[in-house]
């Protein structure tokens, strides 16, 4: 059985994408970085909006969690980063799903 190479999905489906996914928009932005609501739990204060986005990662100072795009949709859908929820969020996307040439396992976070 083939293995679905996991850091090539994290380099193929953009963050951006992912977010357009959640209908996630920020409110503030500071450079680089953008910030707002946290699409996973709706984290918010008064004067800080927790969920930052720089790049292509994301990291929720209230939740203390962060990672990728694929890490992302995981989180949202409360998949596991898998094959499967790999698989999933590249069709979601319209990419074609990258294999590992020799069905080794590749780690993400």
């Amino acid at each position: 059985m083939s293995s679905v190479d996991l850091k090539a999905v994290d380099k193929a489906c953009k963050l951006a994408d992912v977010l357009r996914l959640l209908d996630w928009a920020p409110t503030q932005r500071h450079g680089r970085t953008s910030r707002g609501v946290c699409p996973l739990r709706g984290c918010q204060s008064r004067h800080n909006m927790p969920f930052s986005v720089k790049g292509e990662e994301w990291y929720c100072h209230t939740c203390r969690e962060g990672g990728g795009p694929l890490r992302l949709y995981c989180r949202f859908t409360g998949q596991a980063v898998s094959n499967v929820s790999a698989t999933a969020l590249c069709k979601r996307l319209g990419h074609p799903v990258p294999y590992n040439p020799r069905g080794e396992r590749t780690s993400n976070r």
